[in-house]
């Protein structure tokens, strides 16, 4: 689940970015999805006992600090969809 979380993460990045722009109020969104969506999804947790679903919120932070170019984000997306097609649905 980490990795799905990881790129869940790079897909909100780039919704976010699509106008070159991340407003705060995007940012506060993703929080409450995370909480109200992801967070009851499942029970899996990082070695510090955090809910892994907070990988999302935290590569998303990561990119939008290091600003990540959009294309790199997209691209390295498609690649994990393609190597695990099981996760996804038509």
């Amino acid at each position: 689940m980490t990795y799905l979380y990881e790129h869940s993460g790079k897909v909100f990045y780039s919704i976010a970015a699509i106008d070159k722009t991340i407003r705060k109020e995007e940012i506060e969104k993703l929080k409450q999805i995370i909480n109200k969506e992801w967070l009851p999804l499942e029970n899996s947790f990082n070695e510090f006992g955090d809910d892994t679903a907070y990988k999302i919120e935290i590569v998303f932070d990561w990119l939008v600090a290091h600003e990540w170019k959009l294309e790199l984000v997209i691209a390295d997306f498609k690649i994990f969809k393609v190597e695990h097609q099981h996760l996804f649905t038509p």
